[in-house]
């Protein structure tokens, strides 16, 4: 059966193997000269040597062995190799002076000043100590060795290996390794030189600069350029310090990933961000966090520590030098804090302060029973003027005729009476933001008037003085002019030549100064979604919040609420605080503005206003509050430890002091509308204005609330004292490699500030270019303004001396003649010039911006055309070691076809040689059986047999059947 044949094919196939692995063994441990100048037999301490001079070369596991001289010992079975010895495998190569090859074992020991090992990548390890196993292609160093790539990358270490077969190299003990101006020590590294591929092991440190990064594992990608760590990842610059569970690093564009449970401390500034995905993005000096990220500040106010806490779902911090700001950016953010800058209540009352002393002072001047004063008469008559009156003598019984109803009411006992506090007093003590109550409100409305309108009279201007002609008056506005008028009204010229008024070179503003660039660092912060923050004395909650390093405001947006000690809740629809020192300096709440403060558990004092300022004191207290543009108000007041009576006010504008917390005095601006009702009485509607909304529950209750990750302690004295990599081993086998390299990082530096100074040179000397330009251009149309008022002021003069008509009728003349002139040249205004610049900065900015695009996308191109050109090479080694293998497997295929087939011949050969051999011996048989007679039969006789049939008969009993075969 066919089945049959096979098995036995099959197993003498596997009889057959041992004995081919027998033959290919002894093939390997056999050692063949293979040239050599001369050979010689000698001998040595009883011992015979085979001395081969002159390239000799040998064979031994498919790896040649060369040198200038070889010492053979056939007994012991060791070559001693002299001069020049190198040995070639597979394209890696070995070389040094001299080498003991022991054949028994494989093993090549090559021993000398410098061993260099060399792939067929060009990386190349030197060592003097370095043990190569030609049957394992595996070679170990114990005595100190230092690599270095094609690339020029840097590795040594005490002891190591190198494998030649999967392209590996590893490294042992005080491993240092240098790549792309990255210093690397660890304890252990594998670096696969197929991959371009380095492996970190324990106790990792790695220095670019001054930044120091630590960790117990991770990994270096060269060909993308990522580093990874992990495990007790620990980074730290000069002023900066940071922990995560791992972290990437991206050496091309300087980007890191921080993952699981990361932290950033900034020592300068006492302040921490946690978070479970911190990204950072050189470009653009962004720094964001995601998954419960916080922010830690830790502030000292007078010996008092505290720490705010500040949290979202997503908290971003970007920096941007001043000089690459936005104008409009700035422009709006000044805006911004000159708003917050003005106090309202201060300025109502200075206004009303002026008011009030001006109607003082045109009562006191239209009195008749006022005596006229001698000096300034006899003073008014020689100026051809009426007399005014003025002075503080009858100021005492002047009284203003506005007034602000100030009711200063002590809340923690029964309301004061209330009394009549006129303008100029509120004028005369303004509030500052120490809370401080006015000390001057307790003194009588008419002493306190009196003084404003002392004080504020004389900053009025003189009624009906005409010291100078009326000319000169109307033309008071050209100050700039170069003709000067005098006293009697007689033109006289400041300056004869024009060329006084006008420089003779206008590029010469400011021409040697060239104004350096601000690079100073301005902070933005935004927090998306969910902010809290925590305090011990303050809470604040809402959906997003913005701050800004060029006004120190941070915006509150989307249903912001602050909760101050506990019993106090602010809130409007938005809110911009003055953030300084860490500390909230001051509050805007906009539209729609309310304030509880908690009395009880069901009583609330409340104030509501279309728009509320509230101070705040270094330590977080609020100290005072103002209500503008309609104030409504409802106040608790105690009587026997009890609340008993309700309070409910209504003015245009209210102020408030707090003392130690609790309210302390109040004071309204304008009519203020003031009923009280007992509480008793009051249903629940009533005790609460509109608007109310006390919700404790959203408050954040502890530093828990906005995030439970611990914050870790400085480590910086610990890591400042790991020692950097010192490259010994280099700079034995490579001398004066790593120098090399630290001078051209010195250059380069030294090159890159050079750079960086001529951009900002260059960028500065545009700018005053730009300037002198814009410059140039508004001065010419001032120039001509000038020379037309000039003129027309000039003639004018000549024919008119003291005369406001026709002093109108030349500014009407002036006007006209500047309109004409400046027709005529056709010069543009200072707005268009302005605007005309802006748009060319503008334009500038955006030529700048697509530039830098196109770098960018130009990058990106030759990062892609890298990476497809990385991987059509790896395609292809890929499809050449696939066709190889395929040709291999074929090859092999055919070697056990060819096996089998000989064997089949073989089997049948020896078949049918036994089968012959049996027929014969069978043929032989029968022969003997015919020539020896049978007995007869003593009663039957059988006739003797025919000699054919006998031997056809032998014949079939030798021939075995077709199924026994």
């Amino acid at each position: 059966m066919p089945s049959a044949k096979y098995l036995i094919c099959l197993l003498l196939m596997l009889s057959a193997f041992p004995a081919f692995a027998q033959k290919e063994e002894a093939e390997d441990s056999l050692v063949r000269l293979v040239s050599a100048d001369t050979l010689r037999q000698v001998e040595r301490n009883g011992m015979t040597y085979r001395r081969a001079t002159g390239n000799a070369t040998f064979l031994h596991n498919n790896t040649y062995l060369l040198c200038d001289t070889a010492l053979w010992n056939v007994q012991t079975r060791i070559i001693e190799a002299i001069g020049h010895v190198r040995i070639i495998q597979d394209r890696t190569e070995l070389e040094s002076e001299k080498m003991i090859y022991r054949i028994d074992r494989d093993l090549a020991e090559f021993r000398g000043n410098v061993v260099q090992l060399r792939d067929k990548d060009n990386n190349t390890l030197r060592t003097s100590h370095l043990d190569y196993n030609t049957k394992d292609s595996v070679a170990v160093f114990r005595e100190g060795g230092s690599m270095r790539d094609k690339d020029g990358q840097i590795i040594e270490s005490e002891t190591g290996t190198y494998d030649s077969k999967i392209k590996t190299f590893t490294f042992f003990r005080d491993v240092n390794m240098f790549t792309d101006s990255i210093f690397v020590k660890t304890t252990r590294l594998k670096y696969e030189s197929d991959k371009n591929l380095a492996t970190f092991g324990y106790g990792t440190n790695a220095w670019q600069e001054t930044n120091m990064l630590s960790a117990d594992a991770g990994w270096y990608d060269r060909g993308r350029e990522i580093f990874f760590f992990r495990n007790n990842v620990h980074v730290m610059s000069e002023t900066q310090e940071g922990w995560s569970d791992s972290l990437y690093f991206y050496r091309n564009t300087m980007n890191v990933d921080m993952l699981g449970n990361a932290q950033v401390t900034d020592t300068t500034r006492n302040v921490s961000g946690i978070a479970g995905h911190i990204n950072y993005v050189d470009s653009l000096s962004r720094v964001t966090m995601l998954r419960k990220p916080a922010v830690l500040a830790r502030t000292d106010q007078n010996g008092q520590i505290d720490t705010v806490y500040f949290g979202a779902d997503t908290l971003i911090y970007r920096t941007v030098r001043m000089c690459d700001i936005d104008s409009v950016t700035i422009a709006e953010a000044a805006v911004r804090k000159s708003n917050l800058d003005i106090d309202p209540v201060t300025e109502f009352r200075r206004k009303a302060a002026q008011e009030a002393a001006q109607r003082a002072a045109e009562a006191a001047a239209n009195d008749p029973n006022r005596p006229p004063d001698p000096k300034k008469s006899s003073g008014q008559k020689k100026a051809g003027g009426t007399s005014s009156a003025s002075g503080t003598g009858t100021l005492s019984s002047a009284s203003g005729t506005s007034s602000v109803s100030g009711a200063p009411s002590s809340v923690n006992g029964a309301m004061s009476s209330e009394a009549s506090v006129s303008a100029s007093a509120a004028s005369e003590t303004p509030v500052s933001s120490s809370g401080e109550a006015p000390a001057s409100v307790s003194g009588t409305p008419s002493s306190v008037t009196e003084a404003a309108a002392a004080d504020t009279l004389s900053a009025l201007p003189v009624a009906d003085s005409l010291p100078k002609p009326s000319v000169a008056d109307s033309l008071s506005a050209s100050s700039g002019d170069s003709l000067a008028v005098s006293v009697d009204g007689s033109p006289g010229l400041a300056a004869a030549d024009s060329a006084g008024v006008f420089p003779s070179d206008s590029s010469a503003v400011d021409s040697t100064a060239v104004q350096p660039l601000d690079t100073t660092k301005i902070g933005f912060v935004t927090a998306l979604r969910n902010v809290k923050i925590y305090r011990k004395n303050m809470q604040v909650i809402c959906d997003s919040l913005e701050y800004s390093d060029l006004d120190s405001l941070a915006r509150l947006f989307k249903s912001p609420v602050i909760w101050n000690e506990v019993r106090q809740q602010y809130s409007s629809d938005s809110v911009t605080a003055v953030i300084r020192n860490q500390t909230m300096e001051k509050v805007s709440l906009m539209s729609n503005a309310f304030i509880h403060i908690q009395e009880d558990s069901t009583h609330y004092d409340q104030i509501r206003g279309a728009e509320m300022m509230a101070y705040f004191s270094p330590q977080n207290e609020l100290e005072r509050f103002d209500a503008l543009g309609g104030a409504s108000a409802i106040f608790y007041l105690e009587e026997n430890d009890a609340l008993a009576t309700a309070n409910k006010k209504e003015s245009k504008m209210l102020s408030a002091y707090f003392k130690d917390g609790n309210l302390h005095r109040v004071y309204y601006f304008d009519t203020a509308v003031s009923d009280a009702y007992p509480v008793a009485q009051m249903t629940s509607e009533d005790q609460q204005l509109k608007g109310f909304s006390w919700t404790p529950e959203k408050r954040p209750a502890d530093r828990y609330a906005i995030t439970s990750q611990k914050l870790r302690h400085p480590q910086r004295k610990t890591y400042s004292v790991v020692p950097r990599a010192a490259f010994v081993q280099t700079g034995i086998y490579f001398p004066g490699y790593i120098d090399g390299i630290y001078v051209q990082i010195a250059e380069r530096d030294s090159l890159e500030k050079v750079r960086e100074r001529e951009r900002a040179i260059r960028e500065r000397e545009l700018e005053r270019l730009e300037e002198i330009r814009v410059r140039d251009s508004l001065f010419t149309a001032d120039s001509l303004k000038a020379v037309a008022d000039s003129i027309a002021r000039a003639d004018s003069l000549k024919t008119v001396a003291d005369s406001l008509h026709v002093a109108d009728s030349l500014a009407a003349i002036d006007s006209a003649h500047l309109a004409a002139k400046a027709d005529s040249t056709v010069v543009l205004t200072k707005q268009q010039l302005r605007e005309q610049a802006k748009a060319e900065r503008a334009e500038k900015r955006a030529r700048k911006k697509a530039e830098k695009e196109a770098r960018w996308v130009e990058l990106d191109k030759r990062d892609a055309a890298k990476e497809k050109a990385k991987a059509d090479k790896k395609l292809a080694k890929e499809r050449r070691r696939k066709l190889k293998l395929l040709q291999a497997t074929e090859a092999e295929l055919m070697r056990e076809n060819a096996e089998i087939e000989k064997y089949m011949e073989k089997f049948s050969s020896e078949k049918a040689k036994k089968e012959a051999k049996a027929a014969k011996k069978a043929a032989k048989e029968a022969a003997r059986k015919s020539r020896k007679p049978p007995k007869p039969d003593k009663k039957t006789v059988t006739p003797p047999p025919v000699a054919e049939d006998a031997a056809q008969e032998a014949a079939s009993a030798a021939s075995p059947p077709d199924s026994a075969l």
